[in-house]
């Protein structure tokens, strides 16, 4: 479990930061995938729309399926966003792993840390994550 909560702060982590550097390589001449301006500003803006579907999910499946296992199903989300992104040959299949994303990076981490993990672990990632 401790594994699952410090992956899914990676994700989110390099999820809200590789934005910038990515979006100049996307416009570069070349490259396969081009994006007009309005574009661009899409992919980077559309993972809030699953940061909205994200927390009305969260505490339905942490009441049917546990609070453990949505902690891991969060970290699936994050995992196969960025799995999509790394084969996506669409502009589509990319906003739609940015969805997936921002569904992924609703940080129920956190909550579901402190009430799964040791106390002392607990301190150590609530901690982490607030850096």
């Amino acid at each position: 479990m401790l594994v699952a909560v410090i992956l899914t702060q990676i994700l989110i982590s390099l999820g809200c930061g590789w934005m910038a550097p990515t979006q100049a390589k996307l416009n570069q001449p070349g490259f396969p995938l081009q994006m007009t301006l309005e574009e661009a500003s899409w992919f980077a803006s559309i993972h809030d729309l699953g940061k909205i579907v994200g927390p009305l999910l969260t505490p339905l499946l942490a009441d049917n399926i546990g609070r453990r296992y949505t902690l891991l199903l969060t970290t699936v989300c994050c995992f196969l966003s960025f799995f999509s992104l790394i084969f996506a040959r669409d502009i589509y299949i990319l906003y739609a792993a940015r969805i997936l994303y921002g569904v992924g990076e609703t940080d129920s981490s956190t909550p579901f840390a402190e009430s799964t993990l040791p106390k002392i672990v607990r301190l150590t990632i609530v901690d982490w994550s607030v850096v």
